[in-house]
């Protein structure tokens, strides 16, 4: 695996296990995107799958459109189980390296969604990312839930290739 897809990988393992503060049991304790220090962690709480998909949007939003990483990461359970090879579970680890990459104050890194969906307890966001890689790279965040929190996660990335030898664009 080249390098850059490692540390891109890790990077949006990281990113992915984070959410905005809500009711339920989701401590909003940081906004300053800033600090290098990881949010409060998510306690699981019993909620409806009307919820769940509520709260994966939020998730959605604060990580990806307004890109306020430590709120994000108030929606994963402090050892999440990422699955991205480049990276261990929990969110100590995945905040240090997405932190800094994506938070809103890089504007070098650009991501655009282009698509999301919920199904109790799973929900995607597939998106395009900018400024990272050499090529646009495209991106697919995949989220369970266990009641209120986000406890596992998995990402599939694909930098575009200069010759591609389909003819389809890859967003």
């Amino acid at each position: 695996m080249r390098a850059s897809i490692t540390l891109l990988s890790t990077l949006f393992l990281t990113l992915t296990f984070t959410g905005p503060a809500l009711a339920g049991g989701h401590p909003a304790e940081r906004t300053n995107s800033s600090d290098t220090t990881p949010p409060q962690p998510c306690t699981p709480q019993t909620v409806s799958p009307f919820r769940q998909e509520e709260i994966f949007y939020t998730l959605v939003d604060t990580l990806y459109v307004a890109r306020t990483v430590s709120e994000a990461y108030t929606h994963f359970v402090e050892d999440f189980i990422n699955h991205n090879p480049a990276t261990v579970d929990g969110i100590a680890s995945s905040f240090a390296l997405v932190e800094p990459l994506f938070t809103n104050s890089n504007t070098a890194v650009k991501v655009q969604i282009l698509h999301q969906a919920f199904v109790a307890p799973y929900g995607w966001v597939h998106y395009r990312i900018d400024g990272f890689n050499p090529e646009p790279t495209a991106v697919v965040d995949v989220f369970r839930f266990d009641g209120s929190c986000v406890v596992e996660h998995w990402d599939i990335i694909q930098e575009r290739p200069v010759n591609s030898t389909s003819s389809h664009p890859l967003f």
